[in-house]
């Protein structure tokens, strides 16, 4: 199946894992690549199946090795194949706050209508690559297609919520609801529930499928490790050691323009932010002054904006350098806010029944604070900002799941090591292994020991 290696006294092939990744946001695909990465490091193959392009998967790896080593990647991207393929769509959106739950049912419809050739590819796929391991981020269709294939057994969807919980939500809004669409949910929920083992990660742990009976492993938060400690990252970007820092992220911060927001969400030159404060801004985060200058190069930011270039858009290094966030609800700002205790400004983002869960998890940590859709188009930032700078004081000390950024991937990675039966668990390089600097000053969660948490209770 691969290159050989030693494993005590026995010589094993390179274990492979196929890994589904929904094409829907930027979080699934870092938080993927960071489980992944954990059996990288033990020597598998990894194989990503998913509509993202190769070179932002590429670029993603690439960056997050080379922060965590200072070498290049060439050793662990030689054993990461991305194949491309379309099994879902996610959810439709307008930008980044406005989910279209009409639109996102109607392009899963003509997903579906292909849904047996779909599923017979895939089991076909998988029958002869003969994977170790399977592990699918909210892809239903994987799951039919690994039991087709006769690998149910090993076989894990890994996320904190199903597409059919979010779909489901659809079926209340008049426009959309038809006996039609109220089918397809029904298959959704069906295929997620042919799996037999679900990875439930933290946060934002929402309700499984209707009608699941199978295992569930809890799974602390997915998180990225940061590698730069606040200080270099502020020299690198000629921010002053004493101004007050907001990282604003609304998706799409990978340096991929498919992954690119359309329009501006706020007016550039209004945000009425003091001269104490600066705005790190990613490339391709929207910066327009208003929606209809799309073709706008950005090149007459306000001087309280520091934009950052592509080399040095690794978040977690970013959010070292941030006192507050500014953005949506999503898993990979919340799993990366609540591991470096960075409160969130936040904007609602209606349709999309996960945002609650990861609320309830922010505001138990007091890092969350609202700020309404108009206000942020309008640049009425300052209080809010202020509000969120006051919270980052008070969470400082405290830690979340009581573990540290890399626990989640080494509990995946250790459940399928035990359902293989494999006796060692540690790296095939320990000096490979990343280590977080910011754990020494208590100021993350690597601090504390590991400890499982319990789901959050249905709202």
């Amino acid at each position: 199946m691969g290159e050989l290696r030693e494993e005590g006294d026995a010589v094993l092939a390179a274990r492979l894992l196929i890994y589904y990744v929904t094409g829907h946001g930027l979080g699934h695909l870092t938080r993927s690549l960071a489980v992944a990465g954990e059996f990288l490091r033990h020597n598998w193959r990894v194989t990503f199946c998913t509509a993202v392009e190769e070179p932002v998967i590429q670029r993603l790896l690439r960056d997050g090795w080379a922060a965590a080593t200072g070498t290049d990647a060439d050793s662990i991207v030689d054993r990461l194949a991305v194949r491309t393929v379309q099994l879902d769509v996610g959810c439709v959106q307008r930008d980044a706050v406005h989910v279209c739950p009409a639109d996102t049912l109607r392009a899963y419809a003509q997903l579906d209508a292909q849904r047996e050739e779909r599923i017979a590819q895939e089991s076909q796929y998988l029958s002869n690559q003969q994977p170790d391991w399977i592990l699918s981020d909210a892809v239903p269709l994987s799951a039919p297609a690994a039991e087709r294939a006769g690998l149910r057994h090993r076989f894990s969807f890994i996320t904190n919520f199903f597409f059919s919980t979010i779909y489901d939500e659809y079926l209340y809004l008049d426009a959309v609801v038809s006996e039609k669409t109220q089918q397809l949910v029904q298959r959704m929920t069906a295929d997620e529930c042919t799996a037999t083992h679900v990875f439930h990660l933290s946060p934002g742990r929402a309700p499984l499928p209707r009608g699941y009976a199978g295992a569930v492993t809890p799974v602390p938060l997915v998180a990225r490790p940061a590698y730069r400690s606040r200080e270099s990252v502020r020299a690198a970007l000629h921010i002053p050691p004493d101004a007050a820092v907001a990282l604003v992220m609304f998706g799409g911060a990978s340096g991929s323009r498919t992954m690119r927001p359309t329009r501006s969400l706020w007016d550039v030159q209004a945000v009425d932010a003091d001269a104490h404060w600066r705005l790190l801004v990613c490339e391709n985060v929207p910066r327009t002054v208003t929606d209809g200058d799309e073709d706008d190069d950005g090149d007459h930011l306000p001087a309280a904006y520091v934009r950052v270039p592509p080399a040095r858009q690794y978040l977690p290094d970013l959010l070292q350098a941030a006192d507050v966030v500014v953005g949506k609800l999503g898993y990979g700002t919340c799993s990366e806010c609540l591991a470096y205790r960075r409160p969130l400004v936040f904007v609602r983002r209606a349709h999309f029944a996960e945002e609650p869960y990861l609320l309830a998890d922010m505001q138990q940590q007091r890092l969350a604070v609202e700020m309404p859709l108009d206000d942020l188009r309008a640049g009425r930032w300052s209080g809010y900002l202020q509000q969120a700078l006051a919270l980052r004081s008070e969470a400082a000390s405290a830690t979340y799941d009581n573990g540290s950024v890399t626990h989640g991937t080494a509990t995946v990675f250790a459940h399928v090591s035990r359902q293989l039966h494999l006796t060692s668990i540690a790296p095939a390089d320990a000096a490979d292994a990343p280590q977080c600097p910011a754990a020494a000053d208590r100021s993350c969660c690597c601090a504390d020991p590991p400890r499982p948490r319990t789901p959050p209770a249905t709202p």
